[in-house]
């Protein structure tokens, strides 16, 4: 006899004789939750230092006590970032309810931008063991962008994860008063 069971997070309805299906769902919920948050963090990653780079390039200089320095840079660094939680909004809510997508790009936009600063100090560092292993200087490239990338977007999962297991849970403990 086949039960008919629903999956809130893809929105199809499966007929699932052992539970086959639901792993199977969950699972691909998770890489696709995944690809999301990884592709707006690589959206933050490179929005910010492409921009910090185009300032540099047409002669910005903060160092100099200018009132405009700081609103400069930090209009460089948070417009990547808002761009990536509307985008990563707009793609949570055709797999989540509103209130779980808004939960989630909230903390993205609010933790990726003091991930990234965390993470580009380890920039240094991946570029060295990178140049070391490859000898050549786009391996440090490599390293010096792919290292904060990749612990911007550790980072950003292990927190929208969280945020979104919360979330669940205070939905559910609201329908059960």
């Amino acid at each position: 006899m086949a039960v008919e069971s629903t999956s809130r997070d893809l929105g199809v309805s499966l007929a699932c004789t052992q539970g086959v299906y639901f792993f199977k769902t969950a699972m691909r919920s998770a890489v696709r939750f995944s690809s999301i948050v990884g592709r707006a963090t690589l959206i933050v990653t490179v929005g910010s230092i492409g921009l910090i780079l185009a300032l540099y390039k047409f002669g910005f200089d903060p160092d100099k006590k200018s009132k405009a320095a700081l609103p400069v840079l930090i209009l460089t660094v948070l417009s990547p970032t808002c761009a990536a939680a509307v985008w990563m909004f707009r793609k949570l809510r055709k797999i989540y309810s509103a209130r779980e997508a808004r939960a989630v790009a909230t903390v993205f936009g609010v933790c990726a931008p003091i991930f990234l600063a965390v993470s580009t100090v380890f920039g240094e560092i991946t570029g060295g063991y990178a140049e070391a292993l490859g000898g050549r200087g786009f391996f440090i490239l490599i390293g010096a962008f792919g290292g904060p990338f990749l612990l911007t977007a550790f980072l950003s999962l292990l927190v929208c994860v969280l945020v979104l297991r919360i979330t669940r849970l205070t939905m559910e403990v609201e329908q059960n008063d």
